[in-house]
């Protein structure tokens, strides 16, 4: 059992939480770290007394916070809370068992911010050794080079620098004030001299200024949580033009983050941002935005990562976006796109991390500048579409698993080869109407289609919801016979044509209507298609998203279809038809028999008079 486990055994039920622990581990610490140093140490001494500890350790703690100027009073409030739990004996336990630790040359702090158990850390913000190991070596930081980590948590990679150079030059700024009374303890224990730590909302307020201007660094460092939206107008409070690539969206402060980063970089910087894979693609004001950084050349790789890496566990994917402003002369006007999210990740102590090997690769990937067909490629940045910088628009896996049909590879570079017409020139494409369960009444006149209406590409239109005729606000919703509708998001797409005349059906946002306009096709030959290996790899190439996959409608109206005669699609649809019909009727004829095969064995059993067949 190793330390953390033994202290956590002994003290289970007293320190509740993984901030409490952190807190008394990174006070105790500081006040032996200090008392070591003082031969009238009075905590030391008291330990073998029946004085009153925690008030003794208290006032150490004061004591070393006015010699040190350290600032640390969110800790300072919290301890005597977090010390109630303990009584006299049970802290001087505590005390020795820190101490001893101490001796052995171990930093408490760091061995509990490395091995607090998975329970205590679910609540925390970390991100992997592996994850960390990977920027550091993207970044190949000199021991010169100022690094900014404006975001900085609570410092693992930084410690990661500081424990090869005590000297580096390091900024960091931190929202959470503990977190921030944390990282200036973590500094001082390990004697690092040249670090500057703040603590304020780094999108509200820039704190590394110098003569009313924005500093600037060799290296910056970006790891900042995902999902926070932005009050309204914060870009006017901000003093230093630090969002100059565009609007950005309240709903959503990925950019503003990595717009704050490259704006702290030097005319010589290098940053490493993580982010969601939405930033890749998200259009609106973000595709403005990306649109302004490619026009600047700032965008030097991105790297799409496997889901997990992230602290805690999470399933969300992420891209390691990198900024150079000085590209070297032969990358210049390019990106390199790197796909890994198909790596395998390994689990230290329950924790997911890179392999070396997917590390190692990725690196050998930027250095040599190769290109992989699934794994790598460059670009020209003005060759990017819709500025989509998503590695795995342009790096697709090429296999395909279809429900009953298999796992499959496809080859849409071969597919380039056949004659093709793309979809948007021969029929119009439109979205479904928006809305919600709450507009749905059985006293609609209006039928909608749902997804959840299609089963194996038919379409129960006795099942359909209904909706008020009022909520229809255009006549583009309804659908027409020959029409062919594909849903637009999920893991699978489904796609059916319809079949007869209707009257008063719409479709869904859920759904693209696809309507011919040329004669010379048909519908039952694009949907022929998109249920083909190609057809369904193009789709899985193209949908957007993560947790959600989405296809866009301009995605489904740049699709290429084979382009044959009328009279021979028609010719090899009702081949297949006449041979499904005939392939599905043995099928039942088959499973028929197999029920009476079994019903004639049951009765062989002498099991005849025990049970009677209910249904046909």
């Amino acid at each position: 059992m190793n330390y953390v486990e033994e202290l956590k055994k002994r003290f289970e039920g007293i320190i509740k939480n993984s901030e409490d622990m952190l807190q008394l581990a990174a006070s105790v610490e500081l006040v032996l770290y200090n008392q070591k140093e003082n031969s009238d140490s009075i905590l030391l001494k008291s330990l073998d007394s029946e004085f009153n500890l925690k008030e003794i350790f208290l006032s150490e703690l004061e004591t070393t916070r006015r010699s040190e100027k350290l600032i640390i009073d969110l800790i300072q409030k919290n301890l005597p809370f977090i010390l109630s739990g303990f009584d006299n004996s049970m802290f001087r336990e505590f005390l020795r068992m820190s101490n001893y630790i101490l001796n052995t040359n171990e930093s408490i702090f760091d061995y509990m911010m490395t091995n607090v158990n998975n329970e205590h850390r679910k609540s925390l913000y970390f991100t992997s050794p592996s994850l960390n190991q990977l920027i550091l070596r993207i970044l190949d930081i000199q021991s010169e080079d100022s690094v900014l980590n404006p975001t900085v948590g609570y410092g693992d990679i930084m410690m990661d620098i500081l424990k090869r150079n005590k000297e580096q030059t390091i900024v960091v700024q931190e929202t959470n004030q503990l977190v921030y009374e944390l990282m200036q303890i973590r500094f001082y224990l390990n004697s690092v001299t040249n670090t500057e730590v703040f603590n304020g909302d780094i999108l509200n307020e820039c704190m590394y200024v110098e003569n009313n201007e924005i500093r600037t660094f060799d290296k910056v460092i970006s790891q900042p949580p995902f999902g926070i939206s932005l009050s309204r107008g914060f870009e006017n409070q901000d003093k230093y033009n630090r969002f100059p690539f565009g609007n950005i969206p309240r709903s959503n402060a990925d950019w503003a983050y990595i717009s704050n980063g490259i704006v702290s970089l030097n005319d010589q910087g290098k940053g490493v941002f993580i982010a969601p894979l939405g930033v890749c693609f998200r259009g609106g004001s973000e595709k403005k935005i990306r649109e302004k950084i490619l026009s600047l050349d700032l965008i030097e790789s991105v790297i799409q990562l496997p889901a997990g890496v992230f602290y805690p566990e999470t399933s969300i994917p992420i891209v390691v976006l990198i900024i150079n402003k000085k590209k070297e002369t032969n990358n210049q006007g390019k990106i390199q796109l790197i796909n890994m999210s198909a790596s395998e990740l390994k689990k230290v102590d329950m924790r997911n991390q890179l392999m070396n090997e997917t590390i190692d690769e990725i690196m050998t990937l930027l250095t040599t500048k190769n290109e992989e067909k699934t794994k790598s490629t460059i670009l020209n940045v003005k060759d990017l579409s819709e500025a989509n910088i998503l590695p795995d628009k342009y790096l697709y896996k090429s296999e395909i698993y279809i429900e009953d049909l298999g796992k499959f590879s496809f080859n849409l570079d071969v597919f380039s080869n056949v004659e093709t017409v793309k979809i948007k020139d021969i029929a119009k494409i439109s979205r479904g109407l928006t809305t919600t369960v709450k507009d749905e009444h059985e006293a609609g006149d209006i039928k909608i289609i749902k997804i959840s209406d299609i089963h194996d590409g038919k379409l129960n239109y006795d099942k359909l919801s209904s909706i008020y005729r009022e909520k229809v606000t255009s006549e583009k919703y309804f659908v027409q016979k020959n029409d062919l509708i594909i849903s637009n998001r999920g893991n699978t797409f489904k796609t059916t044509v319809i079949e007869k005349e209707v009257k008063d059906v719409i479709f869904s946002q859920n759904f693209v209507n696809i309507r011919l306009t040329n004669d010379g096709f048909s519908p039952r030959w694009i949907e022929l298609f998109l249920d083909s290996p190609v057809g369904k790899g193009y789709l899985d190439v193209n949908a957007e998203g993560s947790a959600v996959r989405i296809l866009s409608t301009n995605a489904i109206s740049e699709m290429e279809i084979p382009k044959l005669p009328l009279e021979k699609q028609l010719q090899i649809i009702q081949h297949y038809q006449m041979k499904k019909e005939e392939i599905q009727s043995q099928i039942t004829k088959l499973e028929k028999e197999l029920v009476t095969l079994k019903l004639d064995t049951y009765e062989s059993m002498g099991l005849k008079n025990t049970f009677e067949k209910l249904d046909s």
